[in-house]
């Protein structure tokens, strides 16, 4: 398969179109490169730019990934310099790496975390002497050097996605003229350029130490391409309808037996496929002692536990201590 194959549009509308079905998953299935340049540094913002990171994984395809991060100009001035550079990026970067994420969004940077250390996926950050580096585009090449560029409104944030109105257009190598072509080579170049930190209006640094270590506490050690094949080997809290939901592992063949085992009988308000439903309003002590014997569960057996933002919501609004419990979990 080739970048011809795909059904391009000459532009994408984010609340017209579903960007990441019709796009992102399309090219990355297709090419073996992908530089991707937006403006925009969160966690969330990460997630949502691996969107498709699984298909081109499996291509043993390569991934760039430019971010903007505003810094002020004495910083900027410093960190060019050389002064206390990664104590100033690491700074910065930590601040925006405080938030929650959805299950998959954690998932995506599972992915990408594993694609870094397997060598295929690196990141860096460019700084702008004043302002923001608000540049945002693309480019995509595939094993027989077709090749598109795209540019447009779109960062892949939440809002992004979700809510706004914005529109980016796509040039592709096989169906312009001289002229587009031009353009596409043009982006490939630019973006070499800010890459090889060779272009004299930005400044571009290699993640801090605080965003790799970040990064390897969420590698899974493999890619997986939805919610039900991270899942398959853990234990996994939500909360439905006010009820905490535990969801089982595969490994687990009869789940309604399971709640004997755990001795949680009397908690459970019903079996639904391979999760229990847990009684609503449980008292204090009854939820602590069904997080730690979930806990000791998951440890004899060598399985990990997640919680939905959803869990940990509920847990800091009505027990708080709870939380603790789980901050050594992902």
């Amino acid at each position: 398969m080739t970048l011809k194959s795909i059904e391009l549009k000459p532009q994408y509308i984010s609340l017209e179109d579903d960007v990441a079905e019709q796009f992102y998953i399309p090219v990355m299935s297709n090419c073996t490169r992908f530089d991707r340049i937006s403006c925009y540094f969160t966690l969330n913002a990460l997630a949502k730019y691996c969107t498709g990171l699984y298909y081109l994984g499996r291509n043993n395809g390569r991934f760039r990934l430019l971010m903007s991060q505003e810094v002020s100009e004495e910083t900027f001035d410093a960190i060019r310099d050389g002064y206390r550079r990664s104590q100033y990026l690491d700074g910065l970067v930590k601040e925006k790496m405080r938030q929650e994420l959805s299950l998959d969004d954690t998932i995506k940077l599972s992915n990408l975390a594993y694609l870094m250390g397997c060598g295929l996926v690196e990141v860096k950050f460019a700084l702008c002497r004043n302002g923001l580096f608000h540049e945002k585009s693309g480019y995509a090449e595939d094993s027989e050097g077709n090749c598109l560029c795209f540019n447009g409104s779109n960062n892949e944030t939440k809002m992004s996605f979700d809510s706004n109105y914005e529109k980016f257009e796509v040039t592709a190598s096989w169906l312009s003229g001289e002229f587009d072509r031009r353009k596409i080579s043009g982006e490939r170049e630019e973006f070499d350029s800010l890459w090889n930190g060779t272009n004299k209006h930005v400044m571009v640094s290699n993640p801090p130490e605080s965003f790799d270590t970040y990064l390897k506490s969420v590698n899974r050690g493999r890619l997986f391409r939805n919610t039900e094949e991270y899942l398959k080997d853990s234990f996994y809290l939500d909360v439905s309808d006010g009820k905490i939901r535990l969801v089982l592992p595969e490994s687990v063949e009869n789940p309604g037996r399971f709640r004997f085992r755990l001795a949680i009988t009397s908690l459970v308000d019903r079996v639904e496929d391979r999760a229990l439903l847990m009684k609503p309003n449980l008292p204090v002590r009854s939820v602590r002692n069904l997080i730690a014997r979930i806990k000791r569960e998951a440890e004899k057996e060598g399985l990990e536990v997640y919680k939905s933002n959803a869990f940990m919501r509920s847990c800091r609004n009505t027990l708080p201590w709870i939380a603790w419990h789980f901050l050594g979990c992902r």
